[in-house]
């Protein structure tokens, strides 16, 4: 039996020749092709085909199902196929015969109003060994409603080639100096949106709205333009790259929809060191954890659209901070060779799994590999009996509080999994409010608050612990990073609310931004424009007036580093001797008996 073949629904000759008559970053099929040992097969094979099944396939059933018949029929051992269109055809192929074929599927978008009644229809998930997405809205939709066992569902970041997007100082020759604004794309993208915020602005637009891959019609074609917008289009990716590289700041504006639409585009202006405005979807939420060089804004908002465009225009030292930090991430996380080498592991591992002959180390190895999936069910332990070692009146108090929390949260647009609830939050949300999965907010002595303002966005990341008594308010933005603490009777106002010498006028907003694995201790207040780093520890009763690094200690009124972390686990340890030197005021000893003690490892 051959090996494993590669199935790109595409014109691969043609992006292979586009490739070598110009500069053109790497194609990312043929270098999984290379660490897969695998043949690529496309609509470039199908249409070499002459005459037989293939060919009346293409005619009648369409390239694709074509494709997938190729795949078939090549005697692999494993294909890997690129996109669902092809995938769900070859998983109907393996309902009928499975050939020894081991199949693992890129899924982009399985929430698709129209896969959604075929998968289920035709069991086409029991033709697929393996999904990859790039969003956990997806991998969740393909557990809870398309049946996928949550072991098949691998999550991973989409990726750019970090080895041609470069900085200009990397640049031979150099980019003239940055100037305005740039926006590329054209699937699933809000034009009218951008052009309605930039119209009135004095700096100039150039939006490439096109895409190898789309097949949407331009939402420009035609329009009335602003003096400062250009259009652009038929640009090498040489010439797009100097674009990026030239302006001082990228935009993304998204449709808001559960698919990572945009993330090419994103990931190359970080690429770049560009700086770049992000419409805050669903869909591309995992591809902006952390925050790395983006500020986000909510979908269809030209005003919010607006004032983050003049704010970045009008801070260099914050786009030039945000610019080394989405490069840093996308050489750390996001580039081409990661990606090639986690969807790479996750073929091996499916393989092992599907042939039984997994070995020792399959799990470290998948761990490393690939990011956890975020599975809506918590993992059943090794042992206990039917309900996984849980007492039927301990499972029916779980779901409740589950259910509880979702009632109480109502007015949050994006709610995560398993996020749990002691006592009535008071929640006020006239803007936009994200809370992620598997956080946990006590309300039950005194009640926190949660309030978005309009225009105002309040983000909570995954695994949050929000004591209680605490108040977070947002005008404009205020995130919570995820396994992030805040203690009771903690503030966050991105707003003074009243100008010094005039009661009556409110002051600008400026976000706060906490990172991953932040601890405020008791009563800290964290003003407006603060963004505290990873792992940071910030002691009780402080004033956070200005921005404190990663993996540091901070106190005082205002706060001031006081001593540095050469390691996260130092951190943790931090975080650990913090939460003991405050515990007494930490948690009521009143709580619910099933409340989880808020420790630095809870």
């Amino acid at each position: 039996m051959a090996g494993r073949v590669l199935l790109v629904p595409a014109d691969v000759e043609r992006l292979r020749a586009d490739a070598g008559r110009s500069t053109h970053p790497r194609l990312d099929f043929d270098e999984l092709a290379a660490s897969l040992d695998a043949r690529v097969l496309s609509w470039s094979d199908v249409d070499a085909c002459e005459g037989g099944v293939v060919r009346f396939l293409a005619r009648t059933a369409g390239r694709n199902v074509a494709l997938a018949w190729l795949g078939w029929t090549s005697g692999a051992s494993t294909c890997f196929t690129a996109a669902e269109n092809v995938g769900m055809a070859l998983a109907l192929l393996l309902r009928v015969k499975r050939r020894g074929l081991v199949h693992v599927m890129i899924g982009h978008m399985l929430s698709a109003p129209k896969k959604v009644p075929v998968f289920k229809a035709l069991g086409l998930r029991r033709g697929i060994d393996a999904v990859i997405a790039y969003s956990s809205r997806q991998t969740r939709f393909a557990e809870e409603r398309l049946g996928f066992d949550a072991s098949r569902l691998h999550r991973i970041h989409f990726h750019c080639d970090e080895r041609f997007f470069l900085p200009p100082a990397m640049l031979e020759p150099a980019p003239p100096e940055r100037a305005g604004i740039v926006a590329v794309g054209r699937e699933l993208r809000d034009y009218p949106t951008l052009v309605a915020a930039v119209a009135d602005m004095d700096v100039p637009v150039t939006i490439v709205g096109s895409s190898p891959w789309s097949r949407r019609e331009d939402q420009l074609a035609g329009a009335e333009l602003p003096d400062n917008v250009t259009l652009a289009s038929g640009l090498s990716y040489e010439e797009l790259r100097a674009l990026y590289a030239s302006a001082e700041l990228a935009v993304v504006p998204l449709q808001d929809v559960d698919s990572p639409a945009g993330v090419t585009a994103i990931y190359e202006a970080l690429a770049t060191g560009t700086p770049t405005v992000v419409s805050d979807t669903p869909g591309i939420a995992d591809s902006l954890e952390g925050g790395e060089g983006v500020e986000r804004v909510p979908p269809g908002d030209v005003d919010a659209l607006r004032e983050s465009i003049a704010w970045l225009l009008a801070d260099a030292n914050k786009r030039e901070q945000m610019g080394r930090a989405g490069r840093a991430a996308v050489e750390e996380d996001r580039g081409l060779d990661v990606f090639v080498e986690r969807v790479t592991r996750v073929v091996e591992r499916t393989e092992r799994a599907v042939r039984g002959t997994a070995v020792d180390g399959d799990a470290s190895e998948h761990a490393d590999a690939v990011e956890d999936t975020d599975s809506a069910a918590d993992p059943a332990p090794a042992h206990g009996g039917r309900f996984g070692g849980r007492t039927f009146g301990q499972l029916v108090r779980g779901a409740s509080r589950v259910l509880l929390s979702r009632w109480r949260l109502r007015k949050v647009q994006q709610l995560g999994s398993r996020v749990r609830i002691w006592g009535r939050p008071r929640v006020t949300n006239l803007g936009h409010m994200v809370i992620g999965d598997r956080t946990t907010i006590f309300s039950h002595t005194v009640r926190s608050e949660f309030v978005a303002h309009p225009g105002g966005r309040l983000e909570i990341g995954h695994g949050v612990f929000v004591n209680y008594g605490a108040s977070l308010s947002a005008h404009r933005l205020v995130r919570i990073g995820d396994g992030s603490q805040i203690g009771s009777y903690a503030i966050m106002m991105d707003n003074d609310y009243h100008a010094v010498g005039d009661l009556d006028r409110l002051p600008d907003s400026a976000p706060i931004v906490l990172g991953r694995n932040v601890w405020l201790g008791v009563r800290v207040v964290v003003l407006k424009g603060v963004t505290i780093g990873d792992n940071a520890v910030i002691g009780a009763g402080s004033v956070v007036t200005k921005d404190v690094p990663a993996n540091c200690l901070a106190a005082g009124v205002p706060a001031k580093v006081i001593r540095r972390f050469d390691a996260e686990e130092d951190a943790a340890a931090a975080r650990d001797g913090e939460a003991r030197a405050t515990d007494g005021d930490v948690v009521d000893a009143d709580a619910p008996a099933d409340a989880p003690r808020p420790t630095a490892e809870a």
